[in-house]
């Protein structure tokens, strides 16, 4: 169980990140589409935005899981 567990994780991490760029796509797509003429500056901020905090998220996920998979040895002297 614990092998599929360190699959598991890296996979639901990717998905998740996937599926948020994909979501702020589909928003500024339907937001550019509704307004023609206008510059859709806010939701191109707020995309970006989204993009540093999953970007941070992940980094800090990922450095987790990797020092959770590596063993601690203490060596005393």
């Amino acid at each position: 169980i614990e092998i599929i567990s360190n699959f598991a994780r890296p996979l639901s991490l990717s998905i998740r990140l996937m599926a948020n760029m994909f979501a702020d796509h589909q928003v500024l797509s339907q937001v550019s589409g509704l307004v023609k003429w206008v510059v859709p500056v806010a939701p191109m901020v707020l995309g970006s935005l989204v993009g540093v905090v999953q970007t941070l998220v992940f980094c800090i996920l990922s450095t987790v899981y990797i020092s959770m998979a590596i063993e601690h040895h203490d060596h005393e002297e």
